[in-house]
């Protein structure tokens, strides 16, 4: 079940690539950061639920942007963010600045995620979070819009939208 809620979300940044307009200016591959606790259940589950969906996407000559078909590269980065929130940021980091991926994919544990959210959003790349569930995480788009809005912090999973508070906005 892992592994197919992550390749949805890894299809869900292929969306947002096209939806986005990605400018692939001088690239031929699509690098999408996979971050999680690697040594774990839910990072291993999370990292071969990411081959699937890349071997599935380059089959089928990858993601189009206008005329042009891009495949999908896959850069995986241990989080080990059920131990250290200081690791997790430091594996954003590096994803970040010495990979230089286009999108990420990942975020389990809910005290870690904020933390490597701000990182992709001071690198204004899409963070695409599958695992932490606490509301506050989405709540700080609306807390502060300029910060998080570009591109984006978008929860894939888990589903649980209803139970939440009607957040006010201002």
């Amino acid at each position: 079940m892992k592994k197919s809620i992550f390749g949805l979300s890894v299809l869900m940044a292929a969306c947002f690539v096209m939806s986005i307009g990605f400018t692939a200016l001088g690239k031929d591959v699509i690098k999408i950061g996979v971050i999680g606790p690697m040594h774990f259940m839910q990072g291993k589950g999370h990292w071969n639920g990411a081959l699937m969906a890349q071997e599935e996407i380059n089959a089928n000559m990858g993601i189009p942007v206008g005329d042009t078909w891009y495949p999908i590269k896959l850069v995986k980065a241990d989080s080990n963010e059920f131990l250290s929130i200081t690791d997790a940021t430091n594996a954003m980091e590096r994803l970040m600045s010495q990979d230089k991926v286009d999108f990420v994919v990942g975020g389990f544990r809910s005290e870690a995620v904020p933390a490597m959210q701000d990182i992709a959003m001071d690198y204004k790349k899409i963070f695409l979070g599958v695992g932490a569930a606490h509301p506050q995480i989405c709540a700080r788009v609306g807390k502060d819009y300029e910060q998080h809005r570009h591109p984006g912090k978008f929860s894939c999973s888990p589903w649980q939208y209803p139970a939440w508070p009607a957040q006010p906005h201002s």
